[in-house]
């Protein structure tokens, strides 16, 4: 039986066996993500699933699957992101099928965002010393193949922080132009493995 703190657990020892690879192949994420998936879509709920996938992908569309868990503020922290279809063989979240967001119940409705083109990306890809190495320039070289054609077509322009730090990436995003890194910002406890924020000036529609 998994609990999130023993699933919190073996994440972080399967992390730091397998490096840079993280826990793919280590199998407890699918575990614990198939033992939160059953606690929540079984019986008829699980039916409603499987047809309302079905009936999207008819139509050439996916699913989005909202958390609405403002009722039961106690569960808002469990890895809901982890929920594994062992049925399907795929964690929700990571599918385009059926992508999923937490909800949140505002008192008024958000209107929508027009953001004014070319959208502005700031992509910070951290590489610290005391952790396993990342393919950084690789990753870079990934996303930048991916968001070409956008970059082409003139929707968004991509930036790449030179230095991987709280610091730089606040000074960036005050509109201050980018330094080089120095040794003492690249040790970190934690691993930043990607992070983009949009600069561009949004406005109300």
């Amino acid at each position: 039986m998994w609990s999130c703190r023993i699933f919190t657990a073996a994440l972080g020892r399967c992390g730091a066996s397998r490096g840079a690879r993280g826990c793919s192949g280590c199998g407890c994420g699918e575990a614990f993500g198939d033992q939160l998936f059953r606690s929540v879509f079984t019986g008829e709920l699980l039916g409603q699933l499987r047809s309302s996938i079905d009936h999207a992908r008819e139509r050439g569309h996916g699913l989005r699957i909202r958390l609405r868990l403002k009722g039961v503020p106690e569960l808002a922290e469990l890895p809901w992101e982890f929920l594994y279809d062992q049925e399907q063989d795929h964690f929700l979240a990571t599918s385009t099928t059926t992508p999923m967001v937490r909800y949140l119940d505002l008192p008024q409705a958000v209107g929508p965002l027009r953001a004014k083109l070319p959208l502005r990306v700031l992509v910070v890809i951290s590489g610290p010393r005391n952790l396993p190495a990342l393919d950084a320039e690789g990753e870079w070289e990934r996303l930048k193949q991916t968001l070409g054609p956008l970059e082409a077509a003139g929707w968004i322009v991509l930036e790449r922080l030179p230095c991987a730090t709280l610091d730089a990436l606040r000074r960036r995003a005050r509109g201050e132009p980018s330094t080089s890194c120095t040794s003492s910002g690249m040790v970190a406890s934690t691993r930043l493995r990607a992070m983009a924020c949009c600069t561009s000036r949004v406005r109300r529609g």
